[in-house]
């Protein structure tokens, strides 16, 4: 049997931009790994860009790649989704599959934004050797557009996303049981939200941080599952998946 258009693009594309982020986010340790800790001291970190050149520049291109990769992703499970409430009968309106797919676009947007940021290495550099406190305020608005307003913006929207496609995913078994259950791992991300009123214990932060990462391995995990999700679809009788499918087209 031919795998429709969706099915390789929902398979693809989760499995590429998990990988791309989860190297990204690793990348994004480098200052860290080479001993320059304090990254929000700009002194510092101009010291591991010219030291590391290429540091930057490979965040950059990983970011990049999680991008387009999640519109493609974005896209096909959004598919992939209208194409399990049609065949279930649902009479789904659809508007809450359509806005969680929104928010995952912003969330695709946001990060190339960062990867784009993360390219500006060079020509920081050479604005620092025309004076160094220009280096540093060039330094600093790369660390709160790209760090704390994309980098951030873009993961706090891709988590909504997950937990979103998650929600949707099980209810109309578009996705395994278990890999919308492991979505919760990357969700407690949100929980940092309650961080400015000082409501959540010291030393979580750990664990907000490891739900980065964790949220990409969910991006390849969908991509593994679509495996069986197609499978499980096949069983279904053939006048329903042949509808579902002409619908999709």
């Amino acid at each position: 049997m031919t795998s429709p258009r969706w099915f390789r693009a929902g398979r693809i594309g989760p499995i590429v931009a998990g990988l791309a982020g989860f190297g990204a986010f690793v990348a994004e340790l480098a200052p860290q790994a080479n001993g320059f800790a304090d990254t929000d001291d700009p002194s510092v970190s101009l010291r591991f860009v010219a030291a590391h050149p290429t540091g930057w520049a490979i965040a950059g291109v990983l970011f990049i790649v999680t991008s387009l990769a999640l519109i493609a992703a974005v896209i096909a499970i959004n598919d992939r989704l209208a194409a399990a409430a049609r065949a279930d009968a649902t009479g789904d309106p659809g508007v809450g599959r359509r806005s969680v797919t929104v928010v995952g676009l912003f969330s695709a947007g946001f990060l190339f934004g960062h990867g784009v940021i993360r390219l500006a290495g060079v020509p920081m550099l050479y604005v620092d050797s025309l004076d160094g406190r220009w280096g540093e305020t060039a330094y600093l608005v790369t660390q709160f557009v790209g760090v704390h307003l994309l980098a951030q913006g873009g993961i706090l929207l891709l988590t909504i996303w997950i937990l979103g496609v998650a929600w949707l995913g099980a209810a109309r078994r578009a996705l395994p049981r278990h890999v919308a259950l492991l979505a919760l791992i990357p969700g407690f991300r949100l929980l940092g939200l309650l961080g400015p009123w000082g409501v959540l214990p010291d030393g979580l932060w750990i664990f907000f941080m490891a739900a980065i990462p964790a949220g990409f391995l969910w991006l390849v995990l969908v991509g593994l599952s679509s495996a069986d999700t197609l499978a499980s679809r096949a069983a279904r009788p053939a006048g329903v998946l042949e509808a579902s499918e002409a619908a999709g087209s």
